[in-house]
C-alpha cells in the first residue's frame, strides 16, 4: 500500500511541477489567431498588485497588437510602452511591456483615466479606463489558511471606488486515498468573474471537496487565491470590447488584493508545496478569455 501511494504521489508531484513549467512564458500557447476577425485587434492591461501582507506592491502594463500593416507606436498617457518582442509566429504581432521586475516606467494613481493610443500607417486605435480605487483583502487575514476537509472558505475584501467588476483567479488541488491506498485527486485552475459588486465571495464545500466517495479520505490539499478590482470590460462571453478606431479589443485596469495560500495534509509525510501560480499565469488567463472573445 505504501509503494502505492509513493508513486501516486510522485506522479502527482511531476504532473504539477509539468504544468506549472508550462504556464512561465508570457506569449507561449497562443490562440491560433488565424481564427480571430476583424484584424487589426487590441489586447492589454495596466495593473497594481498591492500585496500587502507580503509588504510588497508591484505595476505593470502589458499591450498586444495584432494585424497591423506597420509595426505600431503604443503609449499610455503620452508614455510610451517599449516593445518586448514580436509575437511569432503570426505576422504583423506584436508584444508590449513596460513593468521590468513589475515595477512600471510611470506611476498607477487610483481613480485616474488612463487612455491607450496604437498607432501606425493605417490610423489609431484607441481604448480609455479609469483605475479603480484602492482595493485590498479583509478576511482572511493572513497569507496561509489551514483548511480542512469539509470547510467552506469564505473571502472578504475593501469595496473599491469605481470598480466595474471583481475577479477571483483560484487554483485549488485535493488529493484521495482509500485505506488499499488507490488514489484520486480534483484540481481547479479557473478565474471566477463575479456578476454583482458584492464584497465577499464563498466557495462551498460541495465546491472544494468533491469526494469521489465515502471510501476516500482527503491526505492533503492546497491551493491559491488572488483576487482583483477592475474597469473596462468584463471578459466573459458576449462581452463587448472598448477599443475603438482603427482597431478592436479589450484594455482593462485592474488591482489586485493579497496572494492567499490555503492548504491541508493529513500527516507530515503528504505536506506539498503550496500552488502559487505567478503574475504571469493570471495574465495568461486574462488574454486568453481576451483572445476567446474576439473570435
Amino acid at each position: 500500500m505504501k509503494t502505492t501511494i509513493k508513486f501516486f504521489l510522485l506522479l502527482s508531484l511531476v504532473g504539477g511541477l509539468l504544468f506549472l513549467s508550462s504556464c512561465t512564458k508570457k506569449t507561449e500557447n497562443i490562440t491560433n489567431v488565424t481564427e480571430i476577425a476583424p484584424l487589426p485587434y487590441v489586447i492589454g492591461e495596466i495593473a497594481k498588485y498591492d500585496l500587502r501582507l507580503l509588504d510588497s506592491i508591484y505595476t505593470e502594463a502589458w499591450v498586444e497588437v495584432y494585424g497591423f500593416p506597420s509595426i505600431p507606436y503604443v503609449a499610455i498617457n503620452n508614455d510610451t510602452i517599449p516593445r518586448y518582442r514580436d509575437i511569432h509566429p503570426y505576422p504583423s504581432s506584436y508584444d508590449y511591456y513596460d513593468g521590468e521586475y513589475y515595477e512600471l516606467g510611470f506611476p498607477l494613481a487610483e481613480e485616474t483615466i488612463y487612455n491607450l493610443v496604437v498607432s501606425s500607417s493605417s490610423g489609431q486605435a484607441n481604448a480609455s479606463v479609469k483605475f479603480p480605487g484602492e482595493f485590498y483583502i479583509k478576511s482572511p487575514d493572513e497569507v496561509e489558511t489551514w483548511l480542512p476537509p469539509g470547510e467552506f472558505l469564505n473571502v472578504e475584501w475593501k469595496k473599491s471606488v469605481g470598480c466595474e467588476w471583481y475577479g477571483l483567479f483560484f487554483y485549488w488541488d485535493v488529493h484521495y486515498h482509500d485505506e488499499d491506498g488507490n488514489g484520486y485527486y480534483t484540481s481547479i485552475d479557473t478565474l471566477i468573474i463575479l456578476d454583482s459588486l458584492d464584497v465577499d465571495y464563498r466557495f462551498t464545500a460541495s465546491f472544494l471537496w468533491p469526494q469521489p466517495s465515502a471510501d476516500y479520505d482527503v491526505i492533503y490539499a492546497y491551493g491559491t487565491l488572488y483576487t482583483m478590482a477592475a474597469t473596462g470590460p468584463k471578459i466573459i462571453s458576449g462581452g463587448q470590447g472598448n477599443v475603438t478606431g482603427k482597431g478592436a479589443g479589450f484594455f482593462l485596469a485592474s488591482y489586485y488584493g493579497d496572494v492567499l495560500f490555503f492548504d491541508y495534509w493529513f500527516a507530515a509525510q503528504y505536506k506539498k508545496p503550496e500552488a502559487k501560480p505567478t503574475f504571469e499565469q493570471m495574465r495568461e488567463k486574462l488574454r486568453e478569455r481576451m483572445l476567446k472573445l474576439l473570435k
